[in-house]
């Protein structure tokens, strides 16, 4: 297992989907990071099918409509 730490909130939630658990959360300031322990080779799939992923998906419609609000 490899110690995996990221401060994509949407990357972290689908890892959370996908039953990995958060080891820990990193706070520096007002940055707010997780870590997960996985394995390279489960990292390397769970990469290539975010950017496809429904979950993906509802994150970047969010986004383009939180972005509506300003």
């Amino acid at each position: 297992m490899k110690e995996y730490v990221t401060q994509d909130m949407s990357f972290a939630a689908f890892l959370l989907m996908k039953n990995y658990k958060i080891e820990e959360v990193v706070r520096k300031g007002r940055r707010v990071m997780w870590r997960f322990n996985i394995s390279e080779e489960d990292l390397r799939k769970i990469e290539a099918e975010w950017p496809s992923s429904e979950s993906s998906k509802f994150f970047n419609f969010y986004q383009i409509l939180k972005g509506q609000l300003k």
